[in-house]
């Protein structure tokens, strides 16, 4: 798992006790494999107060997710208020220095939105006012979780350790970041890896490891059979704490009389001591009932992938083909594999975008879809 974690949070407080503006951040993940971080102010107080400048942020894990760039910016908030973008809004990306940030969090973007008018936008609705998002790429890793933790720019009622974090007026005077809320502090579990494949003949079975536990209390294995409505169906206990290697495993044996040419999705919601928790990216089997099963990792892909074949022994001379076509039906790659076994195939000459995968075997076809990205 990897977080985000922001210096923004409907919990941090810029500015004086005197009508302090306050800034929130929700995140998006409905846009596989992309995360998207909106930005917005409100004036709780409903005083009128003008932005005209404001810096940001972002703490993230570089091994789960990388920022898209700064020509991914969406800054139509600050627009539609009246803000004029040019070249004296700076975004840089940097390694992550904070001594209050969790040494998970390896990487830091900073953003900082100036009104090139001078006069910036005058805030008074109670309500969040959309400011900007920016786009996180989840491709190496996991989905951006909505728990994050606020206290990188100071301790709690505490001096200020990061003064680059500020708002200005119409005045260019600054206010400083005040925290209330949560000081900093590490997700409890961190996944190292999770597979799922096909297990004797009914049964599918789940290996995971972590690479750190903090606090970790446990995890729920949760199945869906249309990756939108979940279900629980066991309970792992984690070691709880932990700076090396754990593997764990759980088998579903609740398959067998469900199978019938069905994907069955899996997940893993990762749960504290405290209650707080984290959800795992979503692994699949698909279940067919001529005794094939078939799972296609990873998806989404950059450059490979393998494809994990499992039939029935009385299939065992027959031979396998994978076609990998364009949705137009234009073969992009053929390749024999393994109908008993994990095939390994290269994808570099394959063009990004949707590819639907057929496996020919036994005069009957299975369709599989991939997405490619660069």
């Amino acid at each position: 798992i990897f977080t985000l974690l922001s210096c923004l949070f409907s919990s941090l407080l810029f500015g004086q006790m005197t009508g302090s503006l306050v800034f929130s951040y929700e995140v998006d993940n409905s846009m596989s494999p992309m995360s998207l971080i909106s930005v917005y102010v409100s004036s709780p107080t409903g005083t009128p107060q003008t932005l005209t400048s404001y810096g940001v942020k972002f703490y993230f894990d570089d091994v789960e997710t990388t920022y898209t760039g700064s020509a991914n910016n969406d800054y139509s908030g600050l627009i539609g208020l009246g803000f004029s973008i040019g070249s004296l809004t700076t975004v840089s990306e940097s390694v992550a220095a904070n001594p209050l940030v969790p040494t998970i969090h390896s990487k830091v973007v900073e953003i900082a939105p100036l009104d090139e008018n001078g006069t910036g936008a005058i805030i008074s609705s109670t309500t969040p006012i959309f400011l900007m998002s920016i786009k996180f790429d989840n491709s190496v890793g996991t989905p951006i979780g909505g728990d994050s933790y606020a206290g990188a720019s100071g301790s709690l009622n505490g001096p200020v350790t990061d003064p680059s974090i500020v708002y200005t007026d119409e005045n260019f005077e600054s206010f400083y970041m005040n925290i209330s809320g949560n000081r900093a502090k590490a997700l409890p579990i961190k996944l190292n890896s999770f597979t799922a494949v096909k297990f004797e003949e009914n049964s599918g079975k789940l290996d995971w490891s972590s690479s750190s536990e903090i606090n970790g209390s446990h995890f729920e294995i949760e199945r869906s059979t249309d990756n939108s409505s979940w279900e629980k169906i066991g309970v792992v206990k984690a070691v709880g704490e932990s700076t090396k290697r754990i593997d764990y495993e759980y088998v579903d044996r609740n398959v067998g009389a469900l199978r019938s040419n069905t994907t069955f999705y899996y997940r893993l919601k990762m749960v504290d001591n405290d209650n707080s928790f984290e959800y795992s990216a979503v692994r699949s089997i698909t279940f067919f009932a001529v005794g094939v099963a078939i799972n296609v990792f990873p998806n989404p892909t950059t450059d490979r992938v393998s494809i994990n074949m499992s039939t029935e022994s009385s299939f065992i001379d027959e031979d396998a083909t994978a076609i990998f076509r364009a949705t137009d039906g234009k073969i992009l790659l053929k390749n024999k594999i393994s109908h008993n076994g994990i095939t390994e195939i290269d994808m570099n000459d394959v063009p990004s975008g949707l590819i639907l995968l057929q496996i020919e075997f036994n005069n009957k076809i299975y369709t599989e879809k991939i997405i490619k990205i660069d």
